[in-house]
């Protein structure tokens, strides 16, 4: 079956798969209008100079010397987040793998909810009893009226 034309295309060819052109973006080379310095930045720059005059000291950040100046050598320590497990812990996990298999049963269950410490009615044997509070809860409050100063605003209003 050597048949040259694509039976899912029309006559006029293959053009309804055809991706649309994409849609233009935003305007380039357009005009900025230049207002100035930015007040912001000439308060800071103005702060900036009285601040390394008071101290007699100028202020240098981003060269070569004051980066290696301020540098932070710990940064440098490269760490280990998923370090390889010891081979005593692998040879014991391989010993618990094979013992299970010969008993048929799993016997530590890794990730399971229960906490081996407590039993099944939960881990009540590590709450604290309750004291009692140092001060009268339900006390009786006397009502003496309404407060002068209470009083004294609301006339004055």
């Amino acid at each position: 079956m050597n048949v040259e034309s694509d039976p899912i295309c029309s006559s006029s060819g293959c053009g309804q798969f055809a991706h649309p052109a994409p849609p233009a973006g935003p305007p380039m080379d357009y005009p900025v209008p230049s207002f100035g310095k930015d007040p912001d930045m000439t308060t800071t720059m103005n702060s900036l100079n009285i601040s390394e005059q008071m101290n007699k000291h100028k202020l240098v950040m981003g060269t070569p010397e004051s980066k290696a100046k301020w540098h932070n050598i710990a940064k440098d320590t490269l760490y280990d987040y998923h370090p390889s497990l010891d081979k005593d812990v692998i040879t014991t996990n391989r010993n618990i793998d094979a013992a299970e298999d010969t008993l048929g049963k799993q016997m530590i269950q890794l990730g399971s909810s229960s906490d081996p410490i407590c039993s099944s009615a939960g881990c009540t044997q590590y709450e604290h009893p309750l004291k009692k509070k140092g001060y009268p809860m339900n006390y009786v409050v006397p009502n003496f009226g309404e407060d002068q100063g209470v009083k004294d605003a609301a006339n004055s209003i």
